[in-house]
């Protein structure tokens, strides 16, 4: 038998993931620390009972490696069975005390402790019965005055039984439902259950029930199977608020609540049936920050970096003296360093002796027996799998050699086992140690990797092997992407070894449950030669489109990383492909992350493919894969990587072998699946961009400036008066988008847009070779077409004025969506006005547009037909119905004979056609010319036909989750559609299709020289904002006002340039000025003329595509 294959099997990994406290310890030594586990039980046993203060703190230190998380594993362990509550934070990026608290108390419940259960089913299970008691976990954990229930009799026993063969009623009997059953219920049955069963306790606890009523409905929910209830009970204990609906739903007397109330709440809950122990761990890290920075007694100002510092220290100190107070029936043991300890007991925690007990200090093995056991049970499990029967159980580790481990920590023991293990196998043969006392001497590399190695061969058949779309499914965030993400984390660290002064470590374990996981990788550098300062970066995907989902998965992100911008050794990456959700609460959330610099990412095809690929080849393991990591970095060339500051902080090293950069040596491997670190404009545009450049800062022409695409589906606004370059800035957006395989609808009523096919006579004098490379590549891919409704010499489009009723019976949401728009569509034409006889003609109007969809009407003429002569079923309930009927028919004819937008030919207004054939991967930049409309209502409802459309197209065909954005709707002179007092045919569906296109992944860009008259909605959403050169004195003042409420001042709006421009976009703490550059296609001094137009768009006719 191969003995290096046998010894390649065994793991002697000493480090402890906190994820791994609740797991079952697979090489647990009984012995280890066996009197404090028993002293500590015996507290929670005899001093945490029912009545009373809850015990005195227990503080576990010791030097790291000592064993201290492992020591909290095997408590959780063994409290399982008293029965007793575990409860675990971590406290690794504590920001603030009680948030990271309460995300520990949320993550633990979801846990499982003992069975298969979490840890709140048992917890409702509990609070669903009729008789909650306090068990004595002596034996009898006994409330006051309680005493043990009856044994049911007979009878009872068959009542019961009875009963649970009736679950359709539903009923909440004497049978209790269980969390199980429960998760099933709909809303009205679940919080039939909320209301009985808190009657039921508010008589036995009528003060306790009505301060933490609310902490029970939210589990109730937590438990639903039904993702958006438990969403809800989720971000309600993770402290934020709930909407008014749920709130009146399910009965909640506060929408939100503080977290230091809500963990009160939980922790009441669960001492009605056990006590619980309290464990927090990995403190050190802000603690050593903290006293770094800080310094010995200096008299200098504190940096805003040691305020920040000091804040959080003082917010723990201050949480770790109010804990006791706070919870019931608990016993609160914290695990730190000596150090750790000793900084805060002389510093913050002065005053809070008395409420924690002498530190325990868990001493180095001292037993050789014992060191012999901790390594044996790690040989054992492998020998056992690989059916190896070993000469002696603690092969190849003689047993003398464990005298010499006496004084060694359970850590260090470990790391020179495995440095013996990576020695032979590295030599090929199986060595017998006699001594640890000289830790064996490493071994480097060979480094032999052919050209064309079995590592090079698997890389690419992973990569072209990638499942794009399954990567990033929603529901594969916690899964498949969670594992892409750490295993990148990984290989960064194995592609770039560290100094000997600096350590790192990758967490990929964190609690909660596993649809409710706060991070899913960070990655910890450690700086030994400044006292072991730590930097953390944390990751995590998050692609849930639903906006409590987002929100609640976000905010709990946001406590485990604890980033601050004056914390800058604490980072937060969220990767992200899909728009954000629409509403006020997903925004403030988004903004909070933004402003504390979390960071968006979104990696490109060639990113998926890559990181795919590396997961695949990691867990191969295969023979010099750390050589072939550290030859080509392929994990360090990620795109979306090279946007964080970890990359930043990485050592650096020389460019990776076959880098794409030099086509001469890249196989083609590298050059097709290895993004490097500057693209070429002539290289294929990656499928999913992450950013759209709009131009450079003037305050270092060397920095250039782009928008995340997410943000770019949350509207964006171009306020600028004539001369400042607006519709050169419209034209390179649109064009820029293009190059990302991005199409756009553009609308162009002053023939200023319709040269965006145009190629330049002679390039610009201030272009870049970038800006003609760019310009080339636009030029080849980008198919633009020229429309003109209402001019049948160029390239009409034909109005449907009504949308597919008939195709939407089946999904009555989106019907009722499209019934109302229809409405507003032929309101103004057949029901003008508010008088009483037009709100009577809109009832008819809408029972005849109902009938319409059920009978399966397509056109016009067919709601006139039902107009003319309405069916019993339409008629019912108004005298006059006939009478209005027949009006609106009459109405709706004679805008047919006059409204030249009825008399069409050409294509219908389609959106899949507007927008092109996305299996040619080529943009299309269509560009609707209103020219050819006569005046500006029939633009108008023109408009609001192409609202209607979109908004019936985009809520079908959503935006994939690999493409954040998957269009642009650019409407120049916004004002005209959608005004901010008058009322125009086309504004209420406009702000309709505005208010769904975030979700659906349609960017929409308005742009306007009077800002004031355009509806202040639109313009309060934006999130990107362009401000340029006003003249006009109400525009210079709108500008400036809305400059101010960015945290900029634009005094100089009336004197600047063409093609400077303020921008600011989410995240930004104030508007910077850059230069935008000249558009792509030619922009002639003065608009095209009719003739042109028309000569441009009857080429273009030839070339659409029938879709």
């Amino acid at each position: 038998m191969d003995q290096c294959k046998i010894l390649k099997a065994v793991n002697f990994d000493w480090t402890m993931q906190l994820k791994s406290v609740w797991d079952d310890l697979a090489f647990h030594t009984p012995g280890l620390h066996e009197n404090l586990r028993t002293e500590l039980i015996e507290i929670l046993q005899n001093r945490a009972g029912s009545n009373g203060q809850n015990p005195l703190g227990q503080v576990i230190t010791g030097p790291a490696g000592a064993g201290k998380t492992h020591f909290l594993g095997t408590l959780r362990q063994e409290v399982a069975p008293l029965p007793a509550w575990f409860v675990l934070v971590d406290m690794t990026d504590v920001k603030d005390f009680w948030e990271t608290v309460l995300l520990g108390y949320t993550s633990s419940l979801q846990q499982t402790i003992s069975g298969n259960r979490p840890q709140f089913h048992d917890l409702l299970a509990n609070l669903l019965s009729p008789e909650i008691k306090a068990p004595n976990i002596r034996r009898t954990f006994h409330r006051a005055g309680s005493q043990p229930a009856p044994s049911p009799g007979l009878v009872q026993r068959l009542i019961t039984l009875l009963l649970r063969r009736k679950p359709q009623h539903r009923e909440v009997a004497d049978a209790p439902p269980t969390p199980r059953q429960i998760a099933e219920y709909g809303d009205e049955d679940l919080a039939r259950v909320m209301r009985h069963t808190l009657n039921r306790l508010s008589k036995q606890y009528p003060e306790e029930i009505r301060e933490h009523q609310d902490a029970l409905r939210a589990l109730m929910l937590l438990n639903s199977n039904d993702l958006e209830r438990s969403n809800v009970g989720y971000s309600w204990l993770q402290g934020m608020p709930i909407d008014q609906t749920d709130r009146q739903l399910f009965g909640f007397l506060w929408p939100q609540r503080e977290a230091s109330e809500i963990v009160k709440s939980l922790s009441w809950l669960m001492s009605l049936h056990r006590p619980t122990l309290l464990a927090f761990d990995q403190l050190d890290a802000i603690v050593a920050q903290h006293h770094l920075t800080a310094g010995a007694k200096s008299t200098a100002p504190m940096t805003a970096e040691q305020g920040a510092s000091q804040a959080i220290i003082e917010g723990i100190a201050d949480g770790l003296m109010a804990i006791r107070d706070t919870v019931y029936r608990t016993l609160t043991v914290l695990a730190c360093l000596e150090a750790s300890w000793e900084i805060l007991r002389q510093g913050s925690l002065t005053s809070a002796t008395d409420r924690f007990d002498s530190p325990h200090t868990l001493a180095p093995i001292n037993n050789a027996t014992l060191a012999e056991e901790i390594v044996t049970l790690r040989l054992a499990e492998a020998y056992r799998a690989q059916g190896f029967k070993p000469p002696y159980a603690s092969w190849p580790f003689q047993p003398q050699v464990f005298a010499s481990a006496a004084t060694l920590l359970p850590r260090e023991l470990l790391k020179r086992c495995e440095e013996h293990r990576v020695q032979c196998l590295k030599k090929g043969k199986v060595i017998e140690l006699t001594d640890f006392e000289t830790p064996p001497n490493s071994f480097e590399s060979s480094g032999n990797i052919p050209t064309e190695s079995e590592l090079d061969q698997s890389y690419e058949a992973f990569c072209r092997q990638a499942p794009l779309q399954e990567l990033l499914a929603e529901e594969a965030e916690d899964e498949t992407l969670c594992q892409l993400l750490q295993a990148v984390c990984r290989c960064l660290l194995r592609e770039n070894p560290l100094p000997d002064n600096r350590e790192a470590a990758v967490d990929t374990e964190f609690p909660g449950d596993k649809n409710y996981r706060s991070l899913h990788a960070r990655v910890r550098l450690m700086d030994s030669s400044q006292k072991d300062r730590e930097h953390h970066y944390c990751f995590r995907a998050l692609q849930k489109t639903h906006a409590v989902a987002y929100q609640s998965r976000l905010n709990a992100a946001l406590t485990a990383s604890g980033i601050d911008p004056q914390l800058p050794f604490r980072k937060l990456v969220i990767l992200r492909t899909t728009p954000l959700p629409p509403g006020k609460v997903t925004q403030e959330i988004t903004d909070q992350f933004l402003q504390a610099e979390g960071q968006f990412v979104a990696p490109n095809e060639q990113d998926l493919r890559a990181m795919w690929a590396l997961y695949q080849l990691e867990q191969q393991n295969l023979p010099d894969f750390e050589a072939w990591l550290c030859k080509h970095r392929p994990a360090t060339q990620l795109q979306w990587v090279q946007e964080t500051q970890l990359a930043q902080d990485l050592p650096d090293k020389p460019a990776p072998e076959g880098n794409p950069l030099d086509p001469g040596a890249s196989t083609e491997v590298w050059t097709e699946y290895l993004p490097s670190r500057h693209e070429s404009p002539k290289a294929p545009t990656p499928l999913y961009p992450s950013t759209l450049p709009v131009g450079r800062t003037l305050s270092n022409p060397a920095e250039s400036v782009a928008i995340s695409l997410p943000m770019l589906t949350q509207y964006t606004g171009v306020l600028a008066g004539s001369g400042a370059g607006k519709t050169v800035l419209l034209k390179r957006l649109v064009e820029e988008a293009a190059l990302l395989g991005i199409s756009s609808i553009v609308l162009d009523h002053t023939n200023g847009l319709a040269s965006l096919g145009d190629s330049w006579p002679q390039h610009p004098d201030s272009w870049t070779q970038e800006d003609k490379e760019k310009a080339e590549h636009y030029h080849a891919k980008a198919e633009v077409i020229i429309w003109t409704p209402g001019q049948a010499a160029g390239n009409p489009l034909k109005l449907e004025p009504l949308p597919d009723l008939a195709s939407l019976v089946e999904h009555p949401e989106a019907l009722d969506q499209a019934l109302e728009m229809a409405q507003a569509t032929l309101k103004d034409i057949v029901a003008p006005g508010e008088s009483a006889s037009s709100h009577y003609k809109m009832g008819v109007l809408t029972s005849a547009l109902k009938f319409f969809a059920l009978q399966g009407g397509k056109t016009l003429p067919d709601l006139i037909a039902i107009l003319s002569n309405l069916p019993a079923e339409v008629s019912q309930g108004i005298s006059s119905a006939s009478r209005f009927g027949s009006e609106m028919a009459q109405r709706l004819q004679a805008e047919i004979e006059s409204n030249p937008l009825f008399q069409q030919e050409g294509p219908a207004l389609n959106p899949a056609l507007l927008f092109g054939d996305a299996a040619l991967k080529r943009p299309r930049v269509s560009v609707i010319n209103l020219a050819g409309l006569p005046d500006l209502r029939t633009q108008q409802q023109f408009l609001n036909q192409l609202a209607m459309t979109l908004l019936n197209w985009i809520t079908r065909h959503p935006a994939p989750p690999s493409m954040p954005v998957q269009g642009f709707l650019v409407m120049d002179e916004a004002k005209e559609f959608i005004p901010a007092e008058k009322s125009a045919p086309c504004k209420e569906n406009l702000l309709r299709l505005a208010d769904h296109a975030p979700t659906c992944g349609l960017g929409l860009i308005f742009a306007t020289q009077a800002p004031k008259n355009i509806d202040s909605l639109v313009m309060a959403n934006c999130f990107t904002q362009f401000f340029g050169k006003a003249s006009a004195p109400a525009t210079i003042e709108a500008v400036q006002e809305q400059l101010k409420m960015r945290g900029g001042k634009g005094d100089d709006i009336p004197t600047l340039e063409a093609g400077h421009f303020y921008f600011h976009t989410e995240g930004m703490p104030a508007p910077e000025k850059i230069a935008v550059p000249w558009c792509l296609s030619y922009h002639p001094p003065n608009p095209l003329e009719k003739s042109e137009v028309l000569q441009r768009a009857a080429a273009s006719r030839f070339h659409v595509k029938d879709q």
